[in-house]
């Protein structure tokens, strides 16, 4: 009793002490660079060429063409059922989702790449909702990765930064396979080959391709996913730009490749089909086995969309008859025309403008060879001989012109850079009048 008793008087003692001692400390602001690993904060210092442009668009009042931003309003039919959804009276769709999203969206998925893989997906076991196409991209990473620093994922560039960074942040090692302009944007298949061995995680690309409008070959598929059945590696598709393909070219899904769809992770999402990446909505379809992962990871440390959006974009999704591509009357392809016009368009005007325009087999961004310009840019006290880089020559257009396009080298790794330097990226997805005022201010340089 006596022991019991000293027992706990020391213990009041000591958490009395510790507490005198809490309070007399001073109160210090925690760092906030010391809340993350030193590789979370080299990642982020690698981007100030963002915000350099970025600068150029606050300062010189320069029209952003370099972004994949329209700047023209989503198709009236989803907002019209952003609109219903928001302000539905339904309670239960102002509150939070399931973790693996809402089903009646989980269906509607489940039932649109059924049509179009040509096999039966279940959207319990074979459909994840996410927040972005960079959130399912994560949770893949995060899956397959070990912390280890051994695993290495290939990359397929030009590409967002973010695929490098994401992959570096869960413990990872990019490695990059470059698409060459002299290989008529192709990669190279002795290359290719080379990078893969008993460290391969994964291949991580977009197809179609983001930064460059490239829609690689059935043949080109195909040679990756032999060699990632050899090295018995994953294959992880961004196919955000899925439904903005520009004929002749074809899309195909490396889902749909025999054999693939066991090994195969593939990413949608609705923000560029709809020009609604405001209202982000994705998701992420294959295996149950590697779904199961994903699933369970993102009940940790993601969440889906906001209930409204999962609830007006299944309202979309569900009139499949929208995404036929061989429907001229379908949504995608009216859109895919409308895009397609704006591209020639582009395509007219660089040409005027100087520079030797790469068309674009996909997306809404086309790429420009703009070293043609050479000899007709000033630098002010620039030596003669010295010649400008792609940034010093987009700062320039910017500045004198009042127009911002995005250098591709910007979408290579560090290694790679000189294969971009010679093109800028020019996003046309635009209203009309913002492409003639562009075209205005571009045809200066005649």
């Amino acid at each position: 009793m006596r022991a019991g008793f000293l027992l706990t008087l020391l213990l009041s003692s000591a958490i009395t002490k510790l507490s005198c001692d809490a309070y007399s400390r001073p109160t210090q602001l925690p760092n906030v660079k010391r809340r993350f690993s030193q590789r979370f904060v080299e990642l982020y210092d690698k981007i100030p060429q963002i915000k350099e442009y970025n600068r150029y668009i606050d300062n010189y009042g320069a029209i952003d063409l370099g972004r994949g931003r329209p700047d023209f309003l989503p198709p009236t039919f989803v907002q019209r059922a952003l609109i219903n959804a928001t302000s539905s009276l339904d309670a239960p769709i102002h509150q939070s989702s399931p973790s693996h999203g809402e089903k009646v969206l989980r269906v509607a998925l489940a039932e649109l790449y059924s049509e179009l893989l040509h096999r039966n997906l279940s959207a319990e076991r074979n459909v994840l909702v996410t927040s972005s196409a960079v959130d399912a991209l994560r949770l893949a990473l995060l899956a397959y990765s070990s912390s280890s620093g051994s695993d290495e994922w290939i990359v397929l560039e030009p590409c967002p930064a973010a695929y490098s960074r994401l992959i570096q942040s869960v413990g990872a090692v990019p490695v990059p396979l470059p698409l060459r302009p002299d290989h008529f944007w192709s990669f190279e298949p002795r290359e290719a080959a080379r990078l893969f061995g008993r460290r391969t995680r994964g291949v991580l690309l977009a197809n179609p391709s983001e930064a460059s409008g490239k829609v690689l070959t059935r043949r080109e598929l195909q040679f990756l996913a032999d060699l990632a059945s050899k090295w018995n590696a994953l294959m992880l598709l961004d196919e955000s730009l899925e439904f903005l393909v520009y004929r002749p070219a074809r899309h195909v899904r490396v889902a749909a490749i025999p054999r693939m769809f066991q090994r195969t992770i593939t990413i949608g999402s609705t923000g560029d089909t709809f020009a609604s990446s405001g209202w982000p909505c994705a998701w992420a379809y294959g295996p149950t086995r590697l779904l199961n992962d994903l699933k369970l990871i993102q009940l940790h440390v993601a969440s889906p969309p906001a209930t409204p959006i999962q609830i007006a974009m299944a309202s979309v999704i569900e009139h499949r008859r929208i995404f036929r591509a061989d429907d001229p009357t379908s949504y995608v392809s009216r859109y895919a025309h409308e895009l397609q016009q704006k591209r020639d368009f582009a395509v007219a005007l660089l040409t005027v403008a100087g520079m030797l325009p790469v068309e674009p087999q996909a997306g809404h961004c086309i790429l420009a060879n703009w070293t043609s310009l050479l000899e007709t840019i000033e630098l002010g006290d620039a030596d003669e001989d010295y010649r400008i880089t792609d940034w010093e020559f987009v700062r320039w257009l910017a500045q004198r012109l009042g127009v911002a396009l995005m250098p591709l080298s910007a979408f290579y790794s560090e290694k790679n850079q000189q294969i971009g330097r010679g093109f800028v990226r020019f996003c046309f997805a635009k209203k009309q009048k913002t492409l003639e005022e562009a075209a205005n201010r571009l045809l200066e340089l005649v």
